[in-house]
């Protein structure tokens, strides 16, 4: 069913998605310290969602291109940030340490229940074919501004 490669693939993408909550866990712990996990779980949506609205301002600005690189050289800052704030997250990690190992536990359950249901069907269907083609070529052609239009490519 799985591949090795396609593990991977997958543990890079939940890498990912810890390397970016974390900033964004930085970025409510001082307003979230009485939510029962100290607003971990919701920094993890801030930070994923931080950095798609950060690179799409500067790729809009034409300020950054929409490259790997640059996406890597953003999470770098945001970990910059952690860096000099960690005085603020080593309190609430060792008060909330519990339902932070928990939290991880049920977002890796999800992740791997995505991936289980991507893996039996993975193919695009129907008409929504051509429209996910073109949207993702567009996208992935831009590297500064907005999408190319699709239409027009």
């Amino acid at each position: 069913m799985f591949q090795s490669i396609e593990l991977l693939v997958a543990a890079k993408w939940y890498v990912v998605m810890l390397l970016v909550g974390i900033p964004g866990w930085l970025l409510i712990a001082r307003r979230s310290k009485e939510l029962p996990d100290g607003g971990y779980g919701l920094g993890k949506v801030v930070g994923l969602l931080g950095l798609s609205a950060l690179t799409w301002a500067l790729c809009i600005a034409k300020l950054l291109p929409f490259t790997m690189p640059s996406l890597w050289i953003l999470t770098a800052f945001m970990w910059g940030a952690v860096y000099y704030r960690r005085s603020d997250i080593i309190p609430i990690l060792k008060k909330h340490w519990k339902q932070i190992i928990i939290i991880e536990i049920v977002c890796m359950v999800l992740f791997s229940v995505g991936i289980g249901l991507r893996v039996n069907k993975p193919a695009i269907e129907g008409i929504e074919k051509f429209m996910d083609s073109g949207l993702l070529n567009s996208v992935m052609r831009t590297e500064k501004g907005a999408p190319l239009d699709q239409w027009y490519g």
